[in-house]
């Protein structure tokens, strides 16, 4: 059986995506009990979300793979430096 410190990230994510799934779920419930109406725009305002976060860190459809671009380049003081 692999060490928990192996373990470890695969259960944070796990529990990451558990407590996004359990608020779009809450949401989009919300919605429908105050509206009456099953709004199909919840999805598309998360799909901008993620395209628009996946843009800024420096992710296309050419190359397909984030990169340390965008504002994550922006982590350290040093690397946002405009002077020479």
């Amino acid at each position: 059986m692999p060490s928990l410190s192996r373990l470890l990230p695969f259960i944070i994510q796990g529990l990451a995506f558990g407590a996004m799934y359990a608020v779009t779920g809450t949401g989009v419930v919300v919605l429908y009990r105050t509206t009456g109406v099953v709004n199909l725009a919840f999805g598309a305002i998360g799909a901008m979300g993620a395209h628009l976060t996946w843009s800024l860190m420096g992710g296309s459809l050419a190359a397909p793979e984030p990169r340390a671009r965008g504002w994550a380049s922006c982590s350290t003081p040093a690397s946002c430096s405009t002077a020479r």
